[in-house]
């Protein structure tokens, strides 16, 4: 896919829709993720946390990155609140 249009669209329309920001947010960040680019997929998931906080997969998914990473201390808060705010599918799937 061509991640970097994701990204120049979303910009676009983050600012023609601006209820719909942290969606957009979210679709820059797997365009990141996509390219490789997880530090900036980290800012853009804490962006989206920042204006909407009630969505737990993106606290999940941003656990999960730190953990990948090995940085399991900065991982568990996030994998916490993504649980708490029931952000994962299968929680069980998180054991194996």
């Amino acid at each position: 896919g061509n991640y970097i249009e994701v990204i120049k669209y979303s910009e676009i329309l983050m600012k023609k829709y601006p209820s719909s920001k942290s969606g957009y947010l979210i679709m820059i960040s797997v365009a990141y993720q996509q390219l490789g680019n997880l530090e900036m997929t980290k800012f853009y998931i804490k962006e989206a946390i920042d204006i909407d906080n009630s969505l737990g997969e993106n606290y999940a998914n941003l656990g999960v990155i730190y953990f990948n990473e090995k940085n399991y201390k900065g991982s568990l808060p996030y994998l916490l609140e993504g649980l708490e705010k029931g952000g994962y599918k299968d929680p069980c799937a998180l054991v194996y």
